[in-house]
C-alpha cells in the first residue's frame, strides 16, 4: 500500500440500458465489452491502466493530468469514429490517492466519480484545480463550465470542461494559471428561516441538508398524516436553497403571490417567503404546515 498523486478518470457509457432492452442482454454485453476494450486502447497510448470495469464504467489512471486529458479527448474521438452505439460521459481528477494492490482509494477517487456523474452525453470534465496542471495546448481547450458543491464535498469547487470535439460554436476559454483571475461567484441565499406553528430555525449554506418529515429523526418534524417519515430534503446547491421532494404523495410550495406547485420527485429553488404543504394541496392540508423565508 502506498500513497502517490496521479490522475483518476472514470468513462461512463451513457445509453447502455436502452442498448439492453433492444439488443437483449447477451448481444448488449457484447456491445459493451467492445467499447470498454476500445476505451482501454485509447488510453493506454497515453499511459493509462485500467483500475477496474463497474458495470458500464471504466476506470483508469494515468500518472498526469496532461496524460488524463489527452486520453479522455482520444476516448471521445475514437469512440465517434469508430460509430459506437454509446456517448461518452468522462470525469477525472489530480490529486493524492492511496495505491492498494490494483486498485485506487481516495478523494481524488470520489471527485473522479462525481464529476462523470455530472457530465452530459460527449462531454469530458474535470476540476479547475486539475485544469490549471496542464499544458498550453490543454488549457487553450477548456471553458469553465460550473461552480458548485459536489455530492459528499463540503465545499463547492470550479469545475471545467474540455472543448474536444474538432469544431465547436461555442467560446472557448483559455485556461490560466492564475486561479485568482477566475471571479467568485457571487451569494445569492444566505439564510433559510423555517417554521412550523410558533417554533421557527434558521439555517445557512453550513447547516444544510436539512431533512423534513414527521419521523423524529428529522432536522424538522412537521406533524401530518400526508407527510412521508423523511419527506423532503433541503439542500444548498449554487448559492440556492432547493428543496427536494422524497416522499409518496409529492409536496406543494405556494410562494407569497404565486401559484402553487406540485413537487413529486422533483427539485425547487426557494426564493422569497412562502409556505409547504407535504402531502396534499395546502387547502386540503388538516395538519401542520411549514413556512419558509430566504433571505
Amino acid at each position: 500500500m502506498s500513497q502517490q498523486q496521479i490522475a483518476v478518470l472514470f468513462a461512463d457509457l451513457s445509453g447502455s440500458t436502452a442498448i439492453y432492452e433492444q439488443l437483449g442482454d447477451a448481444a448488449a454485453k457484447k456491445q459493451v465489452d467492445v467499447c470498454l476494450m476500445q476505451l482501454a486502447r485509447s488510453a493506454s497510448g497515453h499511459q493509462g491502466l485500467v483500475v477496474k470495469t463497474i458495470g458500464d464504467e471504466l476506470m483508469l489512471r494515468f500518472p498526469s493530468a496532461d496524460q488524463a486529458a489527452a486520453a479522455a479527448i482520444a476516448m471521445q474521438l475514437d469512440n465517434v469514429k469508430a460509430k459506437s452505439l454509446f456517448r461518452l460521459r468522462i470525469g477525472f481528477h489530480f490529486g493524492p490517492v492511496i495505491l492498494d494492490a490494483s486498485d485506487v482509494f481516495g478523494d481524488a477517487v470520489n471527485t473522479a466519480a462525481r464529476l462523470a456523474q455530472m457530465s452530459r452525453d460527449g462531454q469530458i470534465l474535470t476540476s479547475e484545480e486539475t485544469s490549471l496542471r496542464f499544458n498550453h495546448k490543454h488549457q487553450g481547450m477548456t471553458r469553465n463550465f460550473d461552480y458548485d458543491k459536489l455530492r459528499g464535498k463540503s465545499q463547492a469547487m470550479r469545475i471545467v470542461e474540455i472543448m474536444w470535439e474538432p469544431t465547436h460554436d461555442v467560446t472557448r476559454a483559455v485556461g490560466t494559471r492564475d486561479a485568482s483571475s477566475i471571479t467568485q461567484p457571487k451569494t445569492h441565499a444566505r439564510l433559510l428561516r423555517l417554521s412550523v406553528g410558533d417554533k421557527e430555525r434558521a439555517f445557512t449554506e453550513q447547516d444544510v441538508p436539512v431533512t423534513i418529515g414527521r419521523e423524529a429523526v428529522c432536522t424538522l418534524v412537521v406533524a401530518s398524516q400526508f407527510a412521508s417519515r423523511v419527506h423532503t430534503h433541503v439542500e444548498y446547491r449554487r448559492d440556492k436553497f432547493v428543496l427536494q421532494d422524497r416522499s409518496t404523495n409529492g409536496t406543494f410550495v405556494t410562494s407569497d403571490g404565486g401559484t402553487e406547485v406540485f413537487l413529486k420527485g422533483e427539485s425547487l429553488p426557494l426564493s422569497g417567503h412562502g409556505i409547504i404543504s407535504l402531502g396534499c394541496p395546502l387547502l386540503a392540508q388538516t395538519g401542520e404546515i411549514l413556512r419558509y423565508a430566504v433571505e
